[in-house]
């Protein structure tokens, strides 16, 4: 689709204004570039554009005069012809991370986040469609601050409009200095063109990421979390250290409990002391001992920009923090800050002998102490996650703010990997994923298993009993909980980082043996599901079906889930190499052309089930 910029005017290409007034002039044009200057801020944009024609778009402003200038707006355009559009955005809270849904332009549609989690009630992504065309634009925000995203229909004279997308820093209360000489980056805009509604070619995004910021080899976790939450004992946790090792996890997650005083941990936050009396009993390190004798690496929890306002830490040294709603705030922009939760991180790393840390953040800074959306925490809290990576270039780095409230394209940079969200439902966890993977590569999305089995004779229709079936959370918890299958249950962990998150030893022996032998599977093709590309080829309320593939379309395999159905096939048409002969499982070989005009059908047999099928170039 057409997406052009009035080469003629500033105002048309950002919306940039201060203590100078609004910058509003001439613009200078090369072929990959635009800059305007007033005499106090000069402004460039430059634009570069990959091979599968993913666009990335980087702005910065710089101070030219000699005195300081304050920033007010600080925000990116773009401009589309007049015409009909939908506009697709995405709710993100807590469990229901990444709800995405198109709704007609009348006038404007917008999103911002407020919070220094910056995926907090809204996800940094929109796309556009024209109904007229039926093509479409996807605009990613890399967002190091609180931002806000909108598009408008603007008028402009007659009875014609044109479509603007503004993409940038939140202007609410923004007054950012820049000292003579200093200037800002924008948040970084990656877009793109799309064909394909349903999953609007998100392929493309992924080759992009996938080069830019490869994968470490994805790993099979242990998590304590849903097994017993912060009720558990040094006794609970070494049983559990023996079957993940058995199940083949690569990792052991000790995940929120390990530290806090006798009644709670909550209190304790911000001081990170191993609790010696409950819990771990100090005996921490002792359990890393018994996870790397089992050939495993350990892991633990911590929430390092959070502390508790009863804390030993906010008491001695209040100016580490700002305050909030109950909770004190680490704040990175203070360098002695900084140091003190740096230090304290690498001790607790070194004292655990830890490869892995469980990154949260359970609360939401919406004061903003700088005026400067943030961008002076963000700053400081990117040089804490790169000095952990210089120091310790092995370390497993895991994302999570309440599940996934902090989990965009900036984030994906800095992290190995998104728990994407406590609703640990296989059910609603499809959904997510599916929501997800038009926003980022499947390799930065791991999948977690919070299951038991339950082994009671259950009446089976027909006659007999069904004595070994598979129960998980229904959401984030186990007061309600939901059957599974374990074609269903494969097929979720099925795609990348496979994670465990439940009472090993409540599994019977089959299941248990079953998972075992996915997990072998997994590790076996890892070098594919480590580049793999995703289509997303259907996502209704009742079937989702995923295409994983290569790059070069020579390695495709097909997955698809089935709720309450009402059809005895699924058909799909698999985006494939039109001129290859392809190899099904079953035997027989078709050309991607006969597979596009004829489909595959997949047997449905009985509802909440997954199907899978791989097709390899002859």
């Amino acid at each position: 689709m057409n997406v052009f910029i009035n080469k003629k005017k500033s105002c048309d290409l950002w919306d940039v204004s201060g203590s100078f007034g609004k910058l509003d002039c001439d613009t200078d044009v090369s072929e990959n570039s635009f800059s305007a200057d007033n005499g106090k801020v000069s402004v460039i944009s430059e634009i570069t554009k990959s091979e599968n024609g993913v666009k990335v778009r980087r702005d910065k402003v710089t101070n030219i005069s000699d005195e300081p200038v304050c920033l007010h707006t600080l925000t990116s355009k773009f401009t589309l012809t007049g015409g009909e559009y939908e506009v697709y955005s995405q709710y993100n809270g807590w469990q229901n991370e990444s709800t995405g849904a198109w709704q007609t332009l009348v006038t404007e549609v917008s999103a911002r986040c407020e919070s220094v989690r910056n995926a907090y009630s809204a996800a940094p992504f929109m796309a556009v469609w024209s109904l007229q065309t039926c093509r479409g634009v996807a605009f990613h925000l890399s967002a190091f601050s609180s931002w806000e995203m909108h598009v408008r229909r603007v008028y402009y004279g007659g009875e014609c409009a044109r479509i603007e997308v503004e993409l940038g820093v939140l202007k609410d209360g923004l007054c950012l200095t820049l000292a003579p000489g200093e200037e800002v980056a924008l948040p970084e805009i990656i877009y793109y063109d799309f064909r394909n509604k349903t999953d609007m070619d998100c392929h493309l995004l992924h080759a992009y990421l996938n080069e830019k910021y490869p994968r470490r080899t994805l790993p099979v976790v242990y998590n304590t979390w849903l097994y017993k939450f912060d009720h558990f004992t040094y006794e609970d946790l070494m049983r559990q250290v023996g079957l993940a090792a058995k199940i083949g996890a690569e990792y052991f997650v000790i995940d929120a409990g390990w530290f806090g005083g006798e009644t709670d941990w909550w209190s304790s936050r911000g001081d990170w002391e191993e609790t010696q009396t409950v819990r771990v009993c100090g005996k921490t390190a002792e359990i890393s001992r018994a996870v790397h004798e089992k050939g495993m690496k350990f892991g633990f929890w911590l929430e390092p920009e959070a502390a508790s306002c009863g804390s030993k830490i906010f008491a001695s040294h209040p100016e580490y923090f700002v305050e909030g709603d109950g909770t004190c705030f680490l704040d990175f922009s203070n360098p002695e800050a900084f140091d003190y939760i740096f230090e304290k991180t690498c001790e607790l790393i070194d004292r655990f002998s830890a490869e892995f840390i469980k990154f949260d953040f359970n609360a939401d800074l919406k004061y903003d102490k700088d005026s400067c959306a943030f961008m002076r925490y963000f700053e400081g809290h990117s040089r804490y996650i790169s000095a952990l990576r210089k120091k310790y270039p092995d370390i497993y780095l895991e994302n999570c703010a309440s599940g996934g409230m902090r989990m965009t394209l900036r984030d994906g940079a800095a992290y190995d990997g998104f728990w994407i969200s406590d609703n640990q439902s296989p059910f609603h966890g499809m959904r997510m994923y599916a929501d997800t993977v038009l926003r980022m590569p499947p390799q930065w999305i791991e999948r977690w298993a919070a299951i038991r089995s339950l082994t009671d004779d259950i009446p089976a229709y027909g006659g007999g009993v069904a004595n070994d079936k598979i129960i998980s959370v229904g959401d984030s918890s186990w007061d309600g909980i939901t059957e599974i299958t374990k074609s269903y249950l494969k097929g979720f962990l099925t795609g990348g980082t496979i994670g465990l998150s439940c009472d090993l030893g409540s599994l019977s022996e089959t299941t248990f043996s079953d998972i075992a032998g996915h997990i072998e599977a997994f590790k076996a093709d890892r070098d594919f599901w480590s580049g793999a590309l995703c289509h997303v080829l259907c996502n209704t309320k009742s079937v989702i079906v995923l295409e994983y593939r290569n790059k070069d379309l020579s390695d495709v395999r097909i997955v698809a889930f089935v709720g309450k159905v009402m059809q005895q096939y699924v058909s799909v048409f698999p985006v494939l190499d039109a001129d290859a002969v392809y190899s099904l499982a079953d035997g027989r070989k078709m050309t991607g052309k006969e597979i596009d005009e004829k489909g595959i059908d997949l047997y449905v047999d009985g509802c909440f089930k997954s199907m899978q099928i791989t097709m390899r170039k002859e």
